[in-house]
């Protein structure tokens, strides 16, 4: 049985600036916000699918995306988890291990 999926996430990367907010009608904080989908075999092998930046208001959430380049940029480091990012590594590595030990118990 094979078991997949996908699921999202959200990182709040902290407040960005203040500004006055539309919709609350007075000067709020702005916090930047990830939103991320990442692919799933048997919940360990995950892959990013897909990944938006947001500055959002901190009382009404509302805001709008921002270019994820541009963020990605500015940012000192990748707010998306390790696992998230690279579980699909650990699925190389169980196939390379299975194929040397596989290499090595056959008779020569």
């Amino acid at each position: 049985m094979i078991i997949w999926g996908s699921r999202g996430q959200n990182v709040v990367l902290g407040v960005r600036e203040h500004r006055d907010c539309e919709k609350c009608q007075t000067n709020r904080p702005f916090r930047l916000m990830l939103q991320y989908r990442y692919g799933h075999l048997y919940y360990v092998f995950r892959w990013v699918t897909q990944k938006q930046y947001f500055l959002a208001c901190d009382v009404c959430k509302r805001g709008w995306k921002l270019d994820t380049k541009k963020v990605e940029s500015d940012l000192k480091a990748n707010p998306i988890p390790f696992g998230d990012r690279y579980g699909w590594a650990a699925l190389l590595v169980i196939i390379a291990l299975v194929a040397i030990v596989a290499q090595f118990s056959q008779p020569h």
